[in-house]
C-alpha cells in the first residue's frame, strides 16, 4: 500500500479503512464472546463532539435500495483517548441496547430499564449512573464499570492484539489550546485588537493599556 501524503506528514495506511475495519473487528469478537453470536450486523459510526456521551444506539437507523434496515451503534470520537477498555466497555454498552431491540422488551425514549442492567451484569458490566459502585442501575442518563473478572473484562484481556483501534480522536481541549495563538485585547474606550497572548500595548485614544482579555 502507498503511503498517502497529508498537510503534517506522511500516512502509511488508509485511515477509514483501519479504523472501521478494527471496530467491525471488535464487534465481531465480542458478539461472539459475550452474545453467543446472536447479535444481527450493525451501522458502526463514529460521529458527535459531546464529551458527555460516550457512545449512542439507534435502532434501524440506515436502509439500503432494497429497504432492508439496520441498528446503528455511534461512538463519540473525542472520547476514544480514554484507555481501550473502557472504549470497547461503551461497545459492549451500546451492544446490549441492540440485543434488547432485537431479543427483549426496551423501554421507550432511550430509558435504561432492569433487563437492560441485568443484562448488562451478564456480559460482564455494572450499570450505573455515576460509573461507580452504590450509583442507580436503571435510569434514563446511565453508564457503567467493568466488573473485575466477569464477562467482559476477561474477555478483553483475552482479545487479539490486532483488534486495538489505530487512531483516537484528537481531544477538544488541544485542539483549543493549538487555535489559541491570538488573543483579544480590550482598553478603558473599548477598542479591542488581537495579537499573541502576553503583549503590553497601550490605546493611543484613551492612554491606557489594553488589558488581555483571555
Amino acid at each position: 500500500m502507498s503511503a498517502t501524503k497529508t498537510k503534517h506528514n506522511v500516512v502509511e495506511e488508509i485511515p477509514t479503512t483501519t479504523q472501521y475495519g478494527n471496530l467491525q473487528l471488535a464487534y465481531d469478537y465480542f458478539n461472539e464472546q459475550l452474545f453467543d453470536g446472536k447479535l444481527a450486523v450493525c451501522m458502526i459510526t463514529l460521529r458527535g463532539q459531546n464529551k458527555r456521551c460516550m457512545g449512542l444506539f439507534h435502532a434501524e437507523q440506515w436502509q439500503n435500495h432494497e429497504e432492508v434496515k439496520c441498528h446503528e451503534i455511534a461512538l463519540t470520537p473525542c472520547n476514544l483517548d480514554r484507555p481501550l477498555e473502557d472504549v470497547f466497555s461503551t461497545l459492549v454498552h451500546e451492544m446490549v441496547h441492540l440485543w434488547q431491540e432485537d431479543h427483549g422488551t426496551p423501554s421507550r425514549g432511550g430509558y435504561h430499564n432492569k433487563e437492560w442492567g441485568a443484562k448488562m451484569k451478564e456480559v460482564g458490566l455494572y450499570p450505573s449512573d455515576t460509573g461507580k459502585e452504590g450509583g442507580k442501575e436503571t435510569g434514563q442518563q446511565m453508564t457503567h464499570y467493568v466488573i473485575p473478572g466477569a464477562g467482559f473484562s476477561v474477555a478483553f484481556k483475552d482479545m487479539p492484539e490486532y483488534i486495538k483501534l489505530p487512531w483516537i480522536g484528537v481531544p477538544l481541549v488541544e485542539k483549543e489550546k493549538k487555535g489559541k495563538n491570538k488573543v483579544k485585547y480590550v482598553c478603558a474606550c473599548e477598542d479591542k485588537v488581537w495579537g499573541k497572548p502576553g503583549l503590553e500595548i497601550r490605546c493611543d485614544t484613551c492612554g491606557e493599556n489594553f488589558e488581555e482579555q483571555g
